[in-house]
């Protein structure tokens, strides 16, 4: 089975390598408009969750896996931009968490990891600086009502999930603010940054904390409701709090992931959990973004960083995900992040439930995978999380956990 899977990911490669194209000085790809809005078709830009950066490491990771630079000509024309663009002019974008500056940090980052280039990881170091001074504090970035050079100005700019008016330095969540680019910044190699930037970042995540009400323990979400999920919600802010108490051992943040795992026990229920508990947002998901799947990854990571989650709730993710049916493959919200929290789930034994569940699942006669659509018939754009590379990758990491880094955890 594992052949079959491999080859699904080589499939995907060879078709992002036809569809790749030169626009005057970028190197791309078209992919579609998500919404009614503007023009049908868009180049994907530079960002890691939409656009040619998260392609760029999926062609990277699966170049590590198989020991070769077969790609990295592609690889670097298409990180050229980013290393050529002053750290400053990153500021342009108007998010910090993974859809804009904290993603392109941890894209580069992941690209010195496949490639042994310490250029891109030098150019992640000074835009996270740009961003955050010494201090952790913040720059003013663009507008996040207007467009995002990194996003292309699609995916979050029609996302429901978007705040409709909030400036980027008001932004907590993993996605789009703080907490997406403290994590970010963690994943670079221990003296890379101050460690006063790390701590201002997370200072300011605790001083968002809600501390009394409904949501205490939540952070302001969409529409300033504490919401719950990895990507949204208050299991990503979670997320990068243990790991920087994991990183220094300060009891503010461990006090803060207690308070955010408290509330998250009021959004507990059979099915799952609810989008915003003590609200009338009572939808329970399973994906990366507002789900299970998650959820489920950021309790694994925090029950290591912190040792305050207990086996049961990791379980409780895996049941209220493994079997649900999805109306889409891809690694934001699709079966690819189930897959994620299964190859996660696996990585401390063997990988026999991530390799059947990726056979069955998400290849579509259990020996191919389809490039244009997924097995609902939406079509698959170029990108990592709504799209093909993603699931490239997802299903490199199924088959070769070592190598491939768990991308939609910034770890």
């Amino acid at each position: 089975m594992t052949t079959d899977i491999y080859q699904a990911a080589v499939t995907i490669r060879s078709d992002l390598l036809d569809a790749c194209r030169q626009f005057d000085e970028t190197t791309g790809w078209i992919t579609l408009q998500p919404s009614a809005s503007g023009p049908p078709v868009f180049t994907t830009g530079d960002s890691l969750y939409n656009g040619s950066l998260g392609v760029a490491v999926f062609l990277a990771a699966l170049d590590a896996h198989d020991g070769t630079n077969r790609d990295i000509k592609t690889v670097r024309a298409v990180a050229r931009p980013l290393l050529n663009r002053l750290a400053e002019q990153f500021l342009e974008a108007d998010r910090f968490g993974m859809a804009g500056i904290g993603g392109t940090v941890y894209g580069l980052e992941l690209l010195t990891r496949y490639t042994d280039d310490n250029r891109f990881r030098d150019r992640a170091v000074a835009v996270i600086e740009a961003a955050a001074g010494d201090d952790g504090r913040l720059a003013a970035t663009g507008s996040a009502t207007g467009t995002d050079p990194m996003d292309s100005g699609a995916e979050h700019a029609s996302d429901e999930s978007t705040p409709a008016e909030a400036h980027s330095t008001d932004l907590v969540d993993f996605v789009h603010g703080v907490a997406g680019l403290l994590a970010a910044a963690l994943a670079l190699p221990e003296g890379s940054v101050a460690p006063s930037l790390l701590t201002g970042l997370g200072d300011t995540l605790v001083s968002r904390q809600r501390t009394d009400g409904t949501h205490a323990g939540g952070w302001p979400g969409t529409e300033s409701v504490p919401t719950v999920g990895l990507a949204h919600g208050v299991h990503g802010v979670a997320l990068s709090l243990g790991r920087l108490y994991d990183r220094t051992g300060y009891e503010r943040y461990h006090r803060a992931v207690t308070d955010a795992l408290s509330f998250s026990r009021t959004a507990r229920v059979e099915e799952g959990w609810t989008t915003g508990p003590g609200t009338d947002q009572t939808e329970v998901r399973s994906g990366w973004c507002w789900g299970s799947a998650g959820i489920g990854l950021a309790l694994h990571d925090l029950a290591q960083t912190t040792g305050l989650v207990r086996q049961d709730a990791i379980k409780h993710a895996i049941k209220t995900t493994d079997g649900v049916e999805i109306d889409s493959d891809c690694l934001c919200h699709g079966t690819a992040s189930t897959l994620a929290l299964l190859v996660r789930e696996d990585n401390e034994t063997d990988q026999t439930a991530a390799v059947r569940f990726a056979h069955n699942h998400l290849l579509s006669d259990g020996s191919e995978y389809d490039l244009r659509h997924d097995r609902h018939g939406a079509v698959l754009r170029p990108s990592l999380m709504r799209g093909r590379a993603g699931i490239g990758y997802q299903l490199l990491r199924c088959i070769d956990p070592t190598t491939i880094h768990p991308i939609t955890l910034f770890e």
